[in-house]
């Protein structure tokens, strides 16, 4: 499985990385190397600290000792591995459930997996009805989308221009 820098950062939240990444920064890194290769994240000491870099791209992991920081990194990448192995068989077994639940590790935040007609084939447990919004509350009491949720993605909207300038 390929990651982004992005990816590998949100994974190693937890440690308080000082990260600085394209925003663009792709997918395509397969694990995590003491020396430079294609497609590998680079990981070495910077005085006290770990530093993982990428054509640069940056996560520093303060204090901590460049053997355990690589450790780290690989354990994300062969995580994540496990992680879509594990993704795609429930999906090919049609356990959709279980594979909406296995999506809160990566993504956490809530995830809806419905059929063409509307019916929810898996919704996030870790989000209570009442969490999100009334939409949700009405998909995890009923099981299927309301009406109302039906006319707005049926409805054509007019375009919408959207720009980040003052």
């Amino acid at each position: 499985m390929r990651l982004s820098m992005w990816i590998l950062a949100n994974q190693l939240a937890s440690m308080e990385p000082e990260v600085h990444i394209r925003p663009d920064s792709p997918m395509v890194l397969r694990s995590g190397r003491l020396d430079c290769a294609v497609g590998s994240v680079q990981v070495r000491p910077d005085g006290p600290d770990c530093l993982c870099t990428w054509e640069g791209d940056s996560i520093r992991i303060f204090n901590m000792d460049v053997r355990e920081g690589l450790g780290l990194v690989q354990s994300v990448f062969d995580s994540m591995t496990d992680w879509y192995g594990a993704v795609s068989a429930a999906a090919a077994a049609g356990e959709y459930q279980t594979l909406v639940d296995m999506c809160h590790v990566v993504l956490r935040s809530p995830v809806l997996l419905m059929d063409e007609n509307s019916r929810v084939l898996g919704i996030s447990a870790h989000y209570g009805a009442d969490e999100v919004d009334e939409e949700w509350r009405y998909l995890k009491t009923y099981g299927y989308a309301s009406l109302q949720a039906i006319e707005n993605i049926i409805t054509p909207k007019t375009p919408v221009t959207v720009s980040n300038e003052v």
